[in-house]
């Protein structure tokens, strides 16, 4: 679909031919400090939201949600797919640009920390948050007539994930390069891997096979034979104490796993127990206004064997059916020990290093 779209390709049969003769080259989104949810896929001509860090600097980027129905992110690649890409890229993005050049920036965080009180955990679920957006720039569409563009966001109660995802790299970038630290500052999965990082050993990745979405709940007519396994850069959420290690906030997301507020809230306490700390910022309710567990320790998940559980759509394994459900998804603990003997290694040999070269300095 995206290379239909930039007019690289005809057809989907020409577009898999440019794709495979390497005529058109794919690079992973967080080498460029993108992120995408679901297939995550991210093109020259797409309008991107662009979340900035003022205190370091950090700068991350995503697309605009393409929200329901038979679109890219969900692996769907026909015309109506298309059609929504033309209509971000001639509409919705131009008039964003204006309302935010009128209005001024927009304070992620700020939102998803009430949204947080409203019952979303701002991954599976960020209806409220995503309200407070749509109200805040209702006045704009109104001004230059963007009709349109504001229906659609009336109707996509996922608009507001992206811009979640781009606000949390960019605080993880800010966080990255901590000399010793085992706070894991990426998590992401492909549909056929997963991978972690550590803010102590930035850039490098620790992988194990996908996961498939447990504790999903499909809708009739699918079963587990038709999921595809664990998919999106959507995890970065999870990384800043939102999502899955938020359970506590969205009780209605706990019916995705067949649980109650109780439910939600004991996977919200059993998240605590792999983390250094609790957020100041994102506080739940249900918890008595207590921080989100937050700051994934790997020394702690690969010592206790409990991984961060990841709130996440459920994608059809088969390319083009789209969207089958949603559920969580826990990830292998195998990366995170890895990750912990790979730092330790690098805090064995650092303090060497420095020594021979001060040996040398004395010479």
């Amino acid at each position: 679909a995206a290379c239909i779209f930039e007019g690289w390709a005809r057809d989907p049969e020409q577009a898999a031919g440019l794709l495979s003769c390497g005529a058109v080259t794919l690079s992973p989104g967080h080498e460029h400090n993108h992120v995408g949810p679901m297939t995550g896929v991210c093109s020259p001509s797409m309008p991107v939201w662009v979340v900035a860090d003022e205190d370091s600097g950090a700068r991350a980027y995503s697309t605009l949600n393409e929200g329901p129905g038979r679109t890219l992110w969900f692996g769907v690649g026909d015309q109506e797919a298309i059609d929504r890409l033309y209509f971000f890229a001639e509409e919705l993005g131009p008039a964003l640009a204006k309302i935010i050049k009128r209005e001024g920036p927009i304070e992620v965080f700020s939102l998803a920390a009430q949204g947080l009180q409203m019952g979303d955990e701002l991954h599976m679920r960020s209806q409220a948050t995503g309200n407070l957006l749509i109200r805040s720039l209702l006045p704009g569409f109104a001004a230059i007539g963007g009709e349109r563009s504001a229906s659609f966001l009336a109707g996509n109660h996922h608009f507001f994930l992206n811009l979640t995802m781009a606000a949390a790299k960019c605080a993880l970038l800010a966080a990255s390069g901590v000399r010793g630290s085992s706070v894991v500052n990426l998590i992401s999965r492909n549909g056929t891997e997963m991978g972690i990082q550590l803010a102590g050993l930035p850039g490098r990745w620790f992988q194990a096979p996908a996961a498939p979405v447990q504790d999903a709940l499909l809708r009739d007519g699918y079963g587990e034979e038709d999921a595809a396994l664990d998919i999106g850069d959507s995890s970065v959420i999870e990384c800043v104490g939102l999502g899955g290690m938020a359970l506590a906030a969205s009780p209605a997301v706990a019916a995705f796993f067949g649980g109650a507020a109780a439910d939600a809230i004991a996977r919200t306490e059993l998240m605590s127990e792999i983390t250094v700390t609790r957020s100041r910022r994102f506080t739940i309710p249900a918890l008595d206004f207590t921080g989100s567990p937050v700051g994934i320790d790997a020394r702690l998940a690969a010592e206790l064997a409990v991984t961060p559980q990841i709130t996440t759509g459920v994608l059809h394994a088969t390319c083009g059916a789209g969207q089958i459900g949603a559920g969580v998804a826990h990830q292998p603990v195998t990366p995170f020990r890895a990750a912990v003997i790979a730092l330790a290694a690098e805090l064995e040999q650092t303090p060497r290093d420095a020594e021979a070269s001060a040996d040398r300095g004395d010479r």
